[in-house]
């Protein structure tokens, strides 16, 4: 079970918004120094156990935290592929490390991987939400690998995100499953040796094998159904309750699902203050966010649609 959205964007939106507009002018609080700790996905990384002669690939450099604890490790011919101009330009300058600026599907970033390849590994740590088509990088990440070669993903786990975050944050245009992300590489090449949940996150790690191979084609083993997908839509968006046709304010936390309230008038106001003097005063508690919705006054054809204008605009039933 996979959800995406219906209407989505162009890849030509999807790239000026990305090499443009994503985080352009923002200062960036995300470059901090290294620490002992390592990520989640670098922890996979290293358990592979690449020789440190190994060429690895990272899809989507973001703040190049992740690359840099692999070139720490040893990894002197790792390098990543990041779009956004303002994130390519940071790391180059203050992690010192190995990044092309570009979108992975673009002609130039292709001709480069074609005279690198084949690669030893690559990897991605939240990326394959925001890309349009994740089976064609998929099929593309099978090309550039050598037989045997290893591909690790995370993205965020579906079932362990709020649903408000799924519907509101449009930059994430897939929300996967352990069966959706396992599905996406079994059936372009690939065996998995280990699918986890970390936290909020499901990690993969597959192995590029033989495109025509029986074990290649095994199944999974997940059991997630289309009930239970709209089992936790319905309950966090309180699609159950009936309200008058007046404004209210969908209130979530960014972290912990099920954690959502549809308020209006005083009873939003109040939760709102309890909810900034956890955060601010107590230094504890999620971040949360809110939008304001009314209820649809007329038929409409899909349960979710989005215009992509000057503002976008975003309806749900």
């Amino acid at each position: 079970m996979h959800v995406t959205y219906k209407d989505k964007p162009s890849a030509s939106w999807l790239n000026k918004f990305y090499s443009e507009t994503w985080e352009a002018g923002k200062k960036n609080t995300s470059l901090k120094p290294l620490t002992n700790k390592k990520s989640a996905i670098t922890k996979k990384i290293l358990s592979v156990g690449l020789s440190h002669e190994a060429v690895i690939l990272e899809i989507g450099t973001g703040h190049g935290r992740v690359l840099a604890e692999v070139v720490r490790e040893g990894y002197v011919n790792a390098f990543g592929i990041e779009n956004s101009h303002y994130r390519a330009q940071e790391i180059a300058r203050k992690r010192k490390i190995n990044v092309y600026e570009g979108s992975f599907e673009s002609p130039a970033i292709q001709l480069l991987l074609e005279q690198k390849k084949p690669l030893d590994m690559i990897y991605s740590a939240h990326v394959f939400e925001h890309i349009l088509d994740p089976g064609s990088i998929v099929n593309r990440m099978n090309d550039l690998l050598r037989q045997g070669g290893i591909a690790v993903v995370s993205v965020p786990n579906f079932f362990k995100e709020p649903v408000a975050n799924v519907l509101f944050f449009l930059p994430h245009l897939h929300s996967f499953t352990a069966k959706s992300l396992s599905t996406l590489f079994e059936k372009r090449g690939f065996v998995i040796h280990s699918l986890s949940e970390e936290n909020h996150e499901l990690i993969i790690v597959a192995e590029k094998t033989d495109f025509h191979s029986e074990h290649g084609k095994k199944p999974t083993s997940h059991t997630i159904t289309r009930e239970s997908v709209h089992a936790k839509i319905a309950e966090e968006l309180k699609l159950g309750e009936t309200v008058p046709n007046k404004k209210y304010h969908l209130l979530w936390s960014t972290k912990k699902a099920n954690q959502t309230f549809l308020l209006r008038g005083m009873r939003y106001f109040l939760k709102k203050i309890m909810c900034v003097i956890e955060r601010k005063i107590f230094l504890q508690g999620p971040l949360w966010r809110s939008i304001t919705i009314m209820r649809n006054s007329g038929p409409i054809n899909f349960p979710l649609n989005i215009y992509f204008k000057k503002r976008i605009y975003l309806f749900y039933k």
